[in-house]
């Protein structure tokens, strides 16, 4: 009967772990999906929650079950073993799956740092310190991140791994640089603004952004031509950006996050090109986003998202007209195989027609956000926003400390419950900022720019 009992919570516990692991790639695919507002993953976080609670609850047969998951199960069963590991600072079984975790499985070493990241125990910072500082190369990110995303200090460990580091590691190590304001840290980001790897320059420049780094705001700005980074210019660049950024849309192959820099701009000199976008296939919907963004204009349209087929899933008479004709199979009601959803109108003429009637609403030589002149205020709105394009809230939390020197220790991926609670905490402390900003100007590090 003992054994019998024992069997019977071990499968439970082993069922937790697999609806939690289910639930953790749901959230995961969710976090992206602009159609759900990102106060609705709460629903998906509650009942993850419960699992994890069941497995933090259950004694040591409860740890057995995460031990075998941690070792062989799949990437949502370990992210749930070790914030389990975590939530109970059992730090030899976390020291054991760092030990013999594959980190060349992308999915699991992904798994093994969104979970640290997440639930890594601030007693724990001094061990992880001496890891960062001794450790193996391919774990250092990995502690790295989770320690910056919580905000523990970590410069004094980080910065002598800079110069041994793989390059492909350099850019993870520089965001979490950013993350970490000192002197020091500053220092090494200037050092590698200078590399001759795009990503590492890059992300070196993000970094510097953060830090209010007056000489990296000045290289950004400086630049020209190809060594545009339109994200950056889009965060920290003042009214000479967009004309930076407009040349680079009137350029024969301009990218996504070009528009997506000037919707950060947020000058009204970009609404006309941005609208003038709608009309290619491959920017139309960047562009639709970045109107948005601009204007706030509430234009959704219903699309059909078509489903993948391939030629194998086709029967011979579909696969027949389908290699004659390019049509693709149909459902009985002669509709297409796809996802009906509500996005961000696409169409030119309802913009043009919406952008004629409301113009009067908009001053020239300000920057608009989702409507409104930009301000911290503003910002913070668009954070707690259910209908702001989901995609921009990470920008949006970047601004408030590049621009106006406002640090939430935010980051757009955290659990429901802890944004909110970062969020409805730093609106008095930015409602107290209201005199220092004039809304629609051009700010960084809290200061004027032109």
């Amino acid at each position: 009967m003992v054994a019998t009992y024992r069997e019977f919570l071990i499968d439970l516990y082993r069922e937790h772990l697999e609806e939690a692991s289910f639930l953790v790639e749901q959230r995961r695919h969710l976090l992206t999906d602009d159609e759900l507002p990102w106060v609705q993953l709460a629903e998906f976080e509650d009942r993850l929650e419960a699992h994890l609670d069941a497995l933090v609850v259950g004694g040591e047969l409860a740890l057995e079950a995460c031990r075998a998951a941690a070792a062989d199960g799949d990437p949502g069963q370990l992210f749930a073993a070790v914030t389990v590991f975590c939530r109970l600072e059992r730090a030899p079984l976390l020291a054991h799956v760092l030990k013999v975790v594959d980190l060349t499985d992308a999915d699991r070493t992904a798994a093994l740092s969104e979970a640290l990241r997440y639930e890594l125990p601030v007693a724990w910072r001094d061990h992880c310190s001496r890891a960062i500082e001794q450790g193996d190369d391919r774990l250092v990110p990995i502690l790295a991140e989770a320690m910056a995303y919580r905000r523990l200090r970590i410069e004094t460990s980080l910065l002598p791994r800079l110069s041994t580091a793989p390059r492909t590691a350099l850019p993870s190590l520089l965001w979490c640089l950013g993350r970490t304001p000192a002197a020091a840290s500053v220092s090494a980001v200037r050092e590698l603004i200078q590399s001759d790897d795009p990503a590492t320059a890059e992300a070196a420049v993000r970094a510097g952004l953060r830090l209010r780094d007056q000489p990296t705001f000045h290289t950004l700005t400086a630049a020209r031509g190809d060594h545009h980074d339109p994200i950056a210019l889009g965060l920290a660049g003042g009214p000479q950006m967009v004309r930076a950024l407009l040349e680079a849309l009137n350029s024969s192959e301009p990218t996504p996050d070009v528009l997506t820099g000037l919707a950060l701009l947020g000058d009204l000199s970009a609404v006309r090109p941005l609208a003038d976008c709608l009309s290619i296939e491959a920017l139309a919907g960047s562009a639709a986003e970045a109107l948005r963004v601009i204007t706030g204009a509430p234009l959704v349209e219903d699309a059909i998202i078509l489903d993948e087929i391939s030629e194998e899933e086709m029967l011979p008479h579909e696969l027949a007209v389908y290699r004659e004709t390019g049509e693709r199979p149909r459902r009985a009601d002669g509709q297409a195989f796809g996802t009906n959803v509500g996005r961000v109108s696409r169409d030119p003429a309802v913009w043009q027609d919406w952008l004629n009637k409301n113009a009067s609403r908009f001053i020239r030589g300000r920057r608009y956000r989702f409507g409104e002149c930009c301000s911290p205020r503003v910002l913070l709105d668009c954070l707690q926003s259910e209908v702001f394009p989901k995609s921009y809230r990470p920008w949006v939390a970047e601004e408030l400390l590049i621009r106006y020197d406002i640090d939430l220790s935010f980051e757009a991926d955290m659990f429901v419950i802890e944004q909110r609670r970062v969020l409805d905490a730093a609106r008095a402390r930015i409602e107290a900022t209201s005199g220092a900003f004039e809304s629609g100007q051009w700010y960084f590090g809290g200061h004027l720019i032109s």
